[in-house]
């Protein structure tokens, strides 16, 4: 499974980003905040994340992590996070020059991409040094650019 396959994920029961996003409206999600484009983008990335778990700790996961009711829980708390209280993500917040650009970050690397979104923003990436070998390993000095 790759983040762009994610989106596309449907359970064995069916459930897929639509049926989340029904799931959300009727615990209360407001309609007319909830989009379709935001509940497929991090359906997807709550998907990928959990399938990762599962395949590189499949003693301790065994099919624990990928759930239907996993995902919903963890759409529901960006729900909140996000939508409900207008948190904004640590990325979003140096690009917006509310935060330090040297800030110690934990990040997982999708893609290496020219230009890319986080949380609707388009934002540019320069690599200025890094370490690789077989795979990304560590990223020194990475410049955020608006």
């Amino acid at each position: 499974m790759t983040k762009d396959s994610a989106r596309y994920f449907e359970f064995d029961d069916g459930t897929n980003w639509q049926v989340m996003k029904t799931c959300l409206l009727r615990v209360g999600a407001d309609a007319k905040l909830l989009t379709a484009e935001w509940v497929e983008h991090h359906y997807g990335m709550i998907v990928w994340k959990l399938a990762s778990m599962e395949r590189s700790m499949p003693d301790k996961c065994a099919g624990r992590c990928l759930t239907a009711e996993r995902v919903f829980l963890q759409l529901k708390y960006r729900y909140e996070r996000e939508i409900n209280k207008a948190h904004r993500s640590a990325i979003a917040k140096i690009v917006e020059k509310d935060d330090v650009p040297h800030r110690f970050l934990v990040l997982c690397v999708a893609s290496i991409r020219s230009y890319g979104t986080e949380g609707g923003m388009w934002q540019r990436a320069s690599l200025r040094s890094c370490v690789a070998g077989f795979a990304l390993t560590h990223v020194c000095r990475l410049q955020l650019q608006r």
